[in-house]
């Protein structure tokens, strides 16, 4: 605390002590203000931003691709021998698929 022509001003430090998940970020510095703790947590939220949308984008790729599958499983035949000893092209039976 310094005091200046009767104005008595404070310096702040902030310091968190929460692990960051995977140690992706280092633990704040204590010589660090308020300012660039905000800065930094800005930044923090901002890739966690980015992260949801990716997980998002996954979560309907990985949609897409199981319906993709799903059609083509209905698709598939089976070559089976016929009466007259021929092979025939018949649908996959949902028995035979499952």
């Amino acid at each position: 605390m310094s005091t200046d022509i009767g104005t008595t001003h404070f310096h702040l430090t902030l310091r968190i002590d929460v692990p960051i998940v995977g140690g992706v970020s280092e633990s704040p510095r204590s010589e660090e203000g308020f300012d660039q703790i905000l800065e930094r947590l800005r930044k923090v939220v901002d890739r966690l931003e980015e992260s949801l949308k990716m997980f998002e984008e996954g979560v309907l790729l990985a949609r897409r691709g199981h319906a993709l599958l799903d059609a083509a499983e209905k698709r598939v035949e089976t070559l089976v021998k016929g009466r007259d000893g021929e092979d025939a092209a018949e649908p996959l039976s949902e028995e035979d698929a499952s």
